[in-house]
């Protein structure tokens, strides 16, 4: 276990997973991996890198010994205003290719740590794997950004 100073993303979209909608399966698994892609992309482009990516849920850290940066708070608020951004653009296109079909909303629900956090490192035969296993007690601050996403 290492615990790391730095700022924690968590991103979900459980609209797709608790009200699919009219979609079929493979649809949602298209769109799932889409969004995924697309999020992933907001936090590769402010340094940060993924954790943990499970079922419709992104964990990406933004840590400053890595990149020798003293604004990871910085760079994971930005990322997580683009994965928002992301989340309209990607409605929109949705929409576009499903037309007429009820939708459940694409508005991702983010969540920022900022302190201390518990990870493990772990291998399987292609990589080492990291997993969150969640802030430090008592070691920082935990955000929803609800108020810029919107009610879920």
């Amino acid at each position: 276990t290492v615990s790391r100073h730095c700022a924690l993303l968590a991103c979900k979209l459980p609209e797709y997973v608790l009200n699919p909608g009219d979609l079929v399966a493979s649809a949602i698994g298209e769109i799932l991996h889409e969004c995924h892609t697309r999020l992933c992309e907001a936090v590769v482009a402010e340094d940060g890198w993924i954790a943990n990516i499970e079922g419709s849920e992104i964990t990406a850290l933004f840590e400053s010994p890595v990149t020798g940066r003293p604004d990871h708070a910085l760079r994971a608020v930005r990322a997580a205003l683009a994965m928002i951004m992301t989340g309209a653009k990607l409605r929109a296109a949705i929409e576009h290719k499903y037309p007429g079909r009820e939708l459940p909303k694409l508005a991702p629900r983010i969540c920022l740590h900022l302190g201390a956090v518990e990870t493990h490192e772990y291998r399987t035969e292609a990589e080492t794997k990291t997993r969150v296993l969640g802030p430090v007690a008592g070691g920082g601050m935990f955000c929803p950004i609800e108020l810029i996403n919107g009610p879920n």
